[in-house]
């Protein structure tokens, strides 16, 4: 009933997530455009808090759904080495909630906490992106430069971040709106993060395709995607 034979299933549980990462999604972008003092701001937020959260809702619904998958498998395997990480960031979050509780500290809009989470993610890839290269270049020579743009995407992502919680600092954006961006900034570092090291793990374990089954199945749940017709 896991659907990786290529049959269309459609189970309970596939059906949930269907419905709840679309949901997460709009309830992002929602949030952003209301914090949006301009129509150009707007649209962005509109745009970018739609996109970041649906990815990153996608890639936190796979490595849940990986979870019952054996032990063995590609999915659960990448996700059971990438848990360490998430486990890390709520332990800081929660160490970092109870020092602000016990210093009587009130939480304002100049606060750049919530996006500094993100920051450790987008360096964890930037290091996998550059040793991508460095592994691929024994093997394949200048060939393996075909992956500088993933290294190239990360620091243009990092030097847009730290330009954006420089802004925050300045106390230039309001409490919701800060807060808004911060949390999209950190679902966008964990996306990139979670990408990279796919990609990662697909060429150190020689697969030969980094794709999810569980976005094939969501796919179909979503009706995005058909079944091809069976051989005659």
């Amino acid at each position: 009933m896991d659907g990786f034979d290529g049959t269309l299933v459609e189970d309970n549980g596939m059906k949930i997530w269907s419905v709840l990462i679309p949901v997460f999604a709009i309830a992002g972008c929602m949030w952003g455009g209301l914090t949006a003092r301009t129509l150009l701001g707007f649209l962005l937020s509109i745009a970018a808090g739609y996109t970041s959260w649906f990815m990153f809702a996608i890639y936190i619904a796979n490595m849940v759904d990986s979870w019952r998958l054996s032990e063995g498998s590609v999915e659960n395997r990448i996700s059971r080495e990438v848990a360490r990480d998430y486990i890390v960031s709520v332990v800081v979050l929660l160490c970092l909630g109870v020092v602000y509780v016990f210093a009587d500290h009130k939480v304002t809009g100049d606060d750049i906490d919530v996006g500094l989470v993100g920051l450790p993610f987008l360096v964890s890839g930037l290091v996998i992106s550059l040793s991508l290269i460095f592994i691929t270049w024994k093997k394949y020579g200048l060939k393996s430069l075909a992956l500088l743009p993933i290294p190239l995407i990360i620091i243009f992502a990092l030097i847009i971040m730290l330009s954006q919680l420089i802004i925050v600092l300045k106390g230039e954006l309001a409490s919701s709106q800060s807060f808004w961006l911060q949390v999209t900034q950190t679902m966008i570092s964990i996306s990139i993060y979670m990408w990279v090291f796919r990609i990662y793990f697909a060429i150190k374990n020689d697969l030969r395709s980094i794709a999810s089954p569980f976005i094939g199945r969501l796919g179909r749940a979503l009706g995005l995607s058909h079944e091809p017709p069976p051989l005659p």
